[in-house]
């Protein structure tokens, strides 16, 4: 019997595979923010929406920037 090699299977080192994903997930997490900030500011030109929405949304914006300050600290780690 004769076993078949795997010769397109990659073997990272684990802390490689770790910063790829901290940096993808940066890249997510700032997109977020962007689309979060033009979403706030067409709100606040929106006299409809009321304020504790407003005020939610950018609860949920700081939240993404303080999730985001942590990633970077750990991704110089």
């Amino acid at each position: 019997m004769q076993l078949g090699l795997v010769t397109d299977l990659t073997i990272e080192e684990p802390q490689s595979a770790e910063r790829r994903r901290i940096a993808e997930e940066i890249v997510q997490t700032e997109a977020a923010i962007e689309h979060s900030a033009r979403s706030i500011e067409s709100m606040v030109r929106d006299s409809s929406i009321e304020l504790s929405r407003i005020m939610r949304a950018r609860a949920r914006h700081n939240e993404l920037l303080a999730y985001l300050r942590g990633l970077k600290f750990h991704a110089r780690l």
